[in-house]
């Protein structure tokens, strides 16, 4: 049974050991690291919100797995408001992006 659990630690110890050496090789440099940020900004900044459902429609991709995905576009999105009723307490009002959202009670004689 000793024999069994000195095999195990002796085993264990191996593959650590073999582990650390390639841990420490995957660690990017530097230089890679700032690479690969100024590649994120430049694709942040060419990044377009469709707001057309025709926009929207143009970003449709597959992915491995097959599923699909696309951006929602800007003219669907809901809007939400908030006012407050006659009693002082906030009411939210929600609308689709098919009408306009209620509009809030700024400069109402109550207030």
């Amino acid at each position: 049974m000793i024999n069994k659990s000195h095999l195990f630690c002796a085993i264990a110890g191996l593959a650590i050991a073999s582990a650390a050496p390639t841990a420490q090789a995957a660690k990017p440099t530097e230089k890679q690291i700032e690479a690969k940020a100024a590649k994120l900004a430049v694709q942040r900044g060419n990044f377009k919100q469709p707001r057309t459902v025709a926009e929207g429609e143009a970003t449709v991709t597959r992915m491995a797995n097959g599923a699909t995905g696309a951006l929602v576009p800007s003219d669907l999105w809901n809007q939400l408001s908030v006012e407050k009723d006659a009693q002082g307490n906030p009411r939210v009002h929600e609308a689709d992006g098919t009408i306009a959202a209620a509009s809030t009670s700024e400069g109402l004689s109550h207030e």
